[in-house]
């Protein structure tokens, strides 16, 4: 479980600057997040709030500021008649993550302006805090990719490629890209590797790095990789080392390979 530590400041601060320049002299040890109660003006509307929100995000965005997050997190009520739970129409909370730091941005443009007029005509904050929301625990995300790469030594398609993967080996002449899942044009190993007569192929990986996104949605592995086999036609037996890089992409929960490129090394 994720608990957030709180430090309630006044509604004075300013929206931007200070809280990140408060976030370089923190603890924080997760991510830095603006968090504010918003209660609906009479006149005002939740969807007008949802759409500051996303005009605050975009100004960000439109600037080239792309590692921060603007959620806004709807509150849920019990009808006390109808004994059910519904969102609320008048309260929600804006989670401002790892705002940015001061000369990052200018505020106070035109565009500026507008998205800070869409909040005040249909929101008033009624509390903020700055509060630490720690860095999600990616152990389990990092066990499933271990497995399926000790999986793929005996069994190499253990692993899916997203639809759009990409290729890349010194065993053909050009990357293969893949649409829909298919590989794109015909794309034939390189004569002089002789791949045709390869038999009992053997490859072994040894991870040598692997790191996981914070969002959890990507990840990559760097390794090394003694590969193996046997010529059908000389019978002599061959083996070389390798290093490669695979870039990982989570699907519908599925981690799947998106890009993966090899190469052999010079001993």
């Amino acid at each position: 479980m994720r608990t957030a530590t709180l430090s309630t400041l006044g509604l004075a601060l300013a929206a931007g600057a200070s809280h990140a320049q408060q976030a370089t002299q923190s603890p924080c040890d997760g991510d830095v997040t603006v968090v504010r109660v918003s209660e609906i003006k009479p006149g005002g509307t939740m969807n007008g709030l949802l759409a500051a929100a996303a005009a605050h995000e975009k100004w960000y965005r439109d600037r080239g500021v792309a590692d921060n997050e603007i959620v806004v997190s709807r509150v849920m009520v019990r009808d006390t008649v109808s004994k059910t739970v519904k969102y609320s129409d008048s309260q929600a909370l804006t989670y401002h993550i790892r705002p940015p730091g001061a000369g990052r941005v200018t505020p106070g443009d035109e565009a500026w302006n507008a998205y800070v007029k869409q909040y005040q005509q249909h929101s008033e904050i009624k509390a903020e805090y700055v509060t630490c929301m720690p860095a999600p625990d990616r152990r389990a995300d990092e066990a499933a990719i271990r497995a399926l790469v000790a999986k793929m030594q005996t069994e190499p398609r253990a692993a899916r490629r997203t639809d759009d993967a990409v290729f890349v080996s010194g065993l053909y002449p050009r990357p293969i890209l893949f649409s829909e899942g298919k590989p794109v044009g015909d794309v034939q190993p390189l004569a002089e590797a002789r791949s045709e007569q390869r038999r009992n192929v053997q490859s072994r990986d040894e991870i040598v790095r692997l790191e996981v996104a914070a969002a959890g949605d990507m990840a990559y592995e760097f390794g090394n990789s003694t590969l193996a086999f046997d010529m059908a036609d000389t019978k002599e037996h061959r083996s070389f080392n390798t290093s490669y890089l695979r870039v990982w992409r989570k699907v519908a929960g599925e981690w799947r390979i998106a890009a993966h490129f090899v190469r052999p090394n010079r001993d």
